[in-house]
């Protein structure tokens, strides 16, 4: 079975991604913070990691720089998400080979296909206030 990281702090997000995306036939390890996460993808070899870019300790753009900087787990798909959409977020994660850059409230669907590998779904964008 394929399996594929979440990685939020939100416990009740983390808990809905988890529990779609197990629906939809992958294995899922979810976790609350992106300590260790290098071990982690190493161990389990993941297909994806969905990561949210704000998050207590390493946020998800420190998360994926280590990730890039270790051979074993460079070529990763990530999928960051964010509750605020900032063009340096965006632009970093696109510096750092991130797959797609979905804003939260991202639709099911967005974050599906997203993993899936599948044609992008359009993200509510939306803007930090």
């Amino acid at each position: 079975m394929k399996t594929v990281l979440v990685v939020d702090d939100d416990p009740d997000l983390r808990r809905m991604y988890a529990t779609l995306i197990a629906k939809r036939g992958y294995e899922v390890i979810a976790r609350e913070s992106a300590e260790d996460l290098v071990a982690l993808v190493v161990a389990s070899e993941p297909v994806a990691i969905l990561i949210d870019l704000m998050m207590p300790g390493i946020d998800g753009l420190e998360a994926v720089e280590q990730l890039r900087r270790d051979p074993r787990t460079r070529s990763v798909r990530v999928i960051m998400l964010s509750a605020c959409h900032s063009f340096e977020a965006a632009r970093r994660s696109s510096e750092l080979a991130v797959e797609r850059y979905l804003v939260k409230p991202a639709t099911m669907d967005a974050v599906l296909a997203a993993i899936d590998g599948r044609s992008p779904e359009r993200a509510r964008a939306g803007a930090c206030r």
